[in-house]
């Protein structure tokens, strides 16, 4: 029987019904028999009563039933999971390998003229208690940095993408 999914914004499953039962990811310890209109309450530990508790009475078949329904929308939702690490995973990869072309010489080239963004602050600011400018590779005079070390548009490119993605990145 064919399932069929709602999902959330980040891709996982909101909801999931297959014309028999509807499961949502709110009440995730349910899952509601649709023609009868009767709660199933299928317990993380194994143990359901068969009636009582949040669950309306439902013979043994259907019971087994509706846990089968459920045991495949956790694998589908286990699925994308997974394959939402294996893209991160990819993406974490990509990055580290742009930003491993860096040459050190850039870095510390970079490291210097930031320091000398920090020394203007800290005498125009009376101990840089204010704002102190800071470039970083996406910016101009980062893409001239690299530039000068040897760097193609092509890696520069893939440099700034990288920081891009770092910055975009939700923190964990």
């Amino acid at each position: 029987m064919t399932i069929n999914y709602t999902d959330t914004a980040d891709g996982k499953v909101l909801a999931a019904d297959n014309g028999t039962f509807y499961w949502h990811r709110l009440n995730d310890g349910n899952v509601y028999e649709i023609a009868t209109k009767r709660t199933i309450y299928l317990s993380t530990g194994g143990y359901a009563r068969q009636e009582g508790f949040g669950t309306d009475p439902a013979p043994v078949d259907v019971v087994e039933a509706a846990r089968s329904f459920a045991r495949e929308v956790a694998a589908e939702d286990q699925c994308r999971a997974k394959a939402d690490q294996d893209a991160e995973r990819r993406r974490s990869a990509d990055i580290d390998a742009a930003l491993s072309i860096i040459p050190q010489g850039a870095r510390d080239e970079l490291d210097r003229v930031n320091a000398e963004w920090r020394r203007r602050a800290d005498a125009v600011n009376e101990g840089g208690e204010g704002y102190a400018h800071v470039v970083g590779w996406s910016d101009h005079t980062g893409k001239e940095i690299l530039a000068k070390h040897g760097l193609t548009l092509e890696q520069i490119d893939d440099v700034t993408a990288a920081v891009d993605a770092l910055l975009r990145a939700e923190p964990r």
